[in-house]
């Protein structure tokens, strides 16, 4: 039993990076869609808290925990830019709502 949770327990760590790599890899995707990873991570805690009252098992609320790492780690990060190394790369509004974005691609107007 103390090895199966000190698996889950080690399982669970890889969330950290995981969450990580995502809020770098969907920067764009967390600006137009961040009410959805909230409603994600709110159902997640909902469903998680529901399970556990009538079925505990540890291995499924430990992957409710991952998930809900995972989900927090990503919406955290999404928001502060320079926790993600990213200070030279502009999101996708800035490229919209820039006048000269012809300009930005090396293209002439």
């Amino acid at each position: 039993m103390i090895i199966k949770i000190i698996l889950n327990l080690l399982v669970m760590l890889t969330s950290l990076p995981i969450g990580w790599l995502l809020a770098r890899l969907c920067e764009d995707e967390l600006i137009i869609g961040r009410r959805w990873f909230k409603i994600i991570l709110y159902s997640l805690i909902i469903v998680m808290i529901v399970y556990s009252l009538f079925y505990f098992n540890i291995s499924i609320v430990f992957a409710f925990i991952y998930m809900i790492i995972v989900t927090l780690i990503t919406i955290y990060l999404g928001k502060n830019k320079r926790l993600l190394f990213l200070k030279n790369k502009k999101n996708i509004r800035t490229k919209i709502n820039n006048k000269n974005y012809m300009t930005d691609f090396g293209l002439k107007k």
